[in-house]
């Protein structure tokens, strides 16, 4: 959140992994920023539904206009996708075949479609995840889940609309559940 944009392109294409000595210490890096905008810039003007359908938010799908939470959630299909396309060894479906439905459809069936793979059928949806994914990783995408699909008691929005006014509300979280996991796997060689 430190740098004040909005990226509006996560996909799979726009995140590089790279050796954190060659890169300014780095291990990984988002690029292709010509979607992206300032936060605090105004959006009048600016296409508000950008992206790669795979990977759209569900709220960008419904036409709202982008904020840091939609990043989040591409994140969190990117992921998703990774593990159905190709598991923990680098083989796996078809990307057309990774998860029905997310691609070539129009926005408002992706995003019915999202809704009910993000909340009844998140479950149904883990245990097609291929084996080799791994419990560490698929435990790993459910807590991403349920900081971005967790509305608190009280708050009167949808899932998918929910995000808190502190960006740090769900990054914090998010970052943390990043580094028990990593070194989670590293403990176990």
């Amino acid at each position: 959140m430190e740098s004040g944009i909005l990226h509006r392109d996560i996909s799979i294409n726009n995140i590089i992994v790279t050796e954190p000595a060659k890169a300014d210490g780095y291990k990984g890096m988002l690029i292709d920023l010509d979607l992206a905008r300032g936060i605090t810039k105004d959006p009048s003007g600016q296409r508000h539904r950008t992206g790669t359908t795979e990977f759209m938010a569900i709220g960008v799908l419904l036409g709202q206009q982008h904020t840091y939470r939609h990043d989040l959630e591409s994140f969190l299909y990117v992921l998703i996708w990774l593990c159905f396309v190709y598991g923990s060894k680098g083989k796996g479906r078809e990307p057309m075949d990774a998860i029905p439905g997310w691609s070539k459809r129009s926005l408002d069936v992706i995003a019915e479609l999202k809704l009910g793979h993000m909340g009844s059928s998140f479950k149904l949806l883990m245990t097609k995840f291929p084996a080799e994914c791994g419990e560490r990783v698929v435990q790993f995408i459910a807590t991403i889940r349920d900081i971005l699909f967790t509305v608190p008691d009280g708050v009167e929005v949808a899932p998918y609309e929910y995000a808190p006014e502190e960006p740090d509300a769900m990054y914090g979280p998010i970052l943390e559940a990043f580094e028990k996991t990593i070194e989670e796997i590293r403990q176990e060689g």
